[in-house]
């Protein structure tokens, strides 16, 4: 049975990067909307984040390829992605094709941070970069979307 309305914790790691937790369950109905919120962020120019699937690992195969479909649309959009997983996440990630996104798979929300923030953002797909600046995104009391 399909969840309505899942919500996805996110908190700003620094340097405008949007962290995304992804809670149980996850299935195609979870990785779409996911993927959906993650388009709808990039449209207002929110260009960095981070996924971290941890608390997903042991099911993410259940919305790996799905996920993986999303992903291309909001990369497409020029945002730049970073996940975090565990080895049964990897696993699913890497035979749902993510090898062919940019993004890269990380142990750690840190170092998925750090690989994120480093990287350009696409400017020309509309709505630029954000700077550090938290006022630019979520308020605190909007910690879930």
């Amino acid at each position: 049975m399909e969840q309505a309305g899942r919500r996805f914790p996110v908190r700003w790691a620094g340097n405008g990067v949007l962290v995304v937790e992804v809670p149980e369950p996850f299935d195609d109905g979870a990785a779409a909307e996911l993927c959906a919120l993650l388009t709808r962020l990039a449209a207002t120019g929110q260009r960095t984040f981070v996924v971290d699937l941890r608390a997903v690992d042991p099911s993410l195969a259940a919305g790996a390829g799905r996920f993986v479909e999303g992903v291309r649309a909001v990369t497409a959009r020029g945002a730049v992605l970073a996940f975090v997983a565990g080895p049964a996440g990897r696993t699913a990630l890497r035979a749902a094709g993510a090898g062919a996104l940019s993004a890269d798979v990380h142990d750690a929300v840190a170092a998925a941070v750090d690989s994120v923030a480093s990287v350009e953002p696409v400017e020309s797909l509309g709505g630029g970069a954000r700077g550090a600046d938290p006022a630019s995104g979520p308020t605190p009391a909007q910690d879930s979307l």
